[in-house]
């Protein structure tokens, strides 16, 4: 197996670099970004790779996360890479490869086989090589320092404002519209049915207020997150209506940005009760 950096072109210039588990550039995120002109990351997220944590869900897809980060290095994280020592790491893929003459990271940073690397050892690397250390400090929410798995608690505990409020942007999904069974259209309401990867979290069922963005446009919308059971249907959706607008979405990709919940997912008994709600959802985007 190799040693896979995605981005990286051999002719370019890697001034500094910032380390790190990027899912969800979340403000502690963005603060190591602005000292920083690449971010280096790995996919798949080593606890995946290494069944630490099988069924974790990702805040951020690669594609969404590329939407944030203009000059992000993805490196593959494979067994090579796992049975890496820190200072192999650390000669091989940051010295031999990209040559910085900065590094950042956060506090909490670990590297190397079984996490065996630390900021300690970081330092004394860095200096030995002449190369410029950056260590950020915590971000703190409401006390707490902030990581990527208490954003995925508050998204799964249906605590939205707190999860925007660390992430400091809307919760960004993109996805491929697909062709589907155009019950929306039949109600008046065309809905662009959203794709979106297994390992990406959603949001709670309900229905959300957002903006889609689609060819430098910004259009709001409302987004459907369910199981439609009005209509009796099980299969989980993700459903957007975006205001004035009327293009064709089918096979493209359509960036959506989720701002606020409006309200939960409701049972409707008619359909005309669900029409009408509808437009009221429409009123409150």
């Amino acid at each position: 197996m190799t040693k896979t950096i995605w981005g990286y072109n051999k002719n370019d210039f890697y001034e500094s670099i910032g380390l790190g588990i990027f899912d969800g550039m979340h403000v502690g995120h963005q603060q190591i970004y602005k000292n920083c002109t690449h971010l280096l990351t790995f996919w798949p997220h080593p606890d995946i790779f290494l069944n630490k944590s099988a069924n974790l869900n990702m805040l951020t897809t690669l594609h969404e996360l590329r939407y944030y980060v203009k000059k992000l290095l993805v490196l593959r994280f494979n067994q090579v890479i796992a049975d890496m020592k820190p200072l192999q790491f650390l000669d091989e893929i940051i010295l031999n490869q990209l040559n910085p003459k900065k590094i950042v990271v956060g506090y909490d940073f670990k590297f190397g086989h079984k996490h065996q690397g630390n900021i300690h050892l970081l330092r004394q690397w860095s200096e030995k090589n002449n190369i410029m250390l950056t260590v950020i400090p915590p971000v703190k929410v409401q006390q707490v320092p902030l990581k990527s798995s208490l954003i995925r608690t508050y998204i799964k505990e249906d605590k939205l404002n707190l999860a925007l409020q660390c992430l400091g942007h809307s919760y960004l999904m993109i996805g491929q519209v697909e062709h589907g069974e155009q019950i929306g259209q039949k109600l008046g309401f065309p809905t662009a049915n959203l794709k979106i990867p297994s390992h990406k979290i959603l949001p709670p069922k309900g229905v959300y207020a957002g903006v889609a963005e689609w060819q430098n446009q910004k259009y709001k919308c409302f987004i459907y997150i369910g199981t439609r059971p009005t209509l009796k249907k099980e299969e989980p959706r993700v459903e957007v209506h975006l205001l004035n607008f009327s293009e064709n979405l089918y096979n493209r990709q359509l960036r959506v940005f989720v701002e606020k919940k409006i309200r939960d997912e409701i049972i409707f008994f008619h359909t005309n009760d669900l029409i009408a709600q509808i437009k009221k959802d429409i009123q409150s985007v």
